[in-house]
């Protein structure tokens, strides 16, 4: 199911790189004008440490850049963090899929963001409350333990047309 959803012809997947080490992916599909996150995924050693957050961005920048307006994605009713972090940039519950997750039959709280032009413009000025009130492209990757850079790079993993460089294997 996953390969379908990355070769999807709609589909645009990013990876995040430390130090040349995969430490995440996360993609949308770009269906009509809104961009549905299908995956945000962050390897549990570097969990809470923004990149999640700065995927997303780089993510909402992208359908943006793509003249996408509108996004939504599903979350699990249990994962209260990735609640926040949606929250935090300005994505709103409007609904519940009842045992959305076959493996635990959880649901899935459905999220929405009906504006993330705008969301992206208050995150620049600073005018978003929370933690993701900070400069968009200006704020240095968390220096993460045993890590000789605190560089992070993203690449497009499926999509030519992406603007990030294509990743390479190492």
């Amino acid at each position: 199911a996953f390969i379908h959803e990355i070769q999807f012809e709609e589909s645009i997947f990013k990876v995040v790189r430390l130090g040349g080490r995969l430490v995440g992916y996360g993609g949308f599909w770009h269906l009509h004008n809104e961009a549905h996150i299908s995956n945000i995924a962050i390897h549990t050693d570097y969990q809470r440490e923004g990149l999640g957050r700065k995927l997303l961005i780089h993510l909402l920048e992208e359908a943006v850049a793509r003249g996408v307006r509108k996004a939504s994605l599903e979350v699990r009713r249990a994962n209260v963090a990735a609640q926040n972090l949606y929250g935090d940039l300005s994505f709103e519950i409007i609904g519940v899929k009842k045992q959305y997750y076959s493996d635990e039959n959880e649901d899935a709280l459905v999220m929405w963001n009906a504006d993330i032009a705008g969301t992206l413009e208050a995150l620049r000025q600073g005018r978003l409350q929370g933690k993701a009130n900070y400069r968009l492209r200006s704020r240095p990757y968390p220096r993460l333990p045993g890590s000789a850079s605190a560089a992070a790079a993203f690449c497009h993993t499926s999509n030519p047309n992406s603007r990030a460089p294509a990743c390479t294997s190492k």
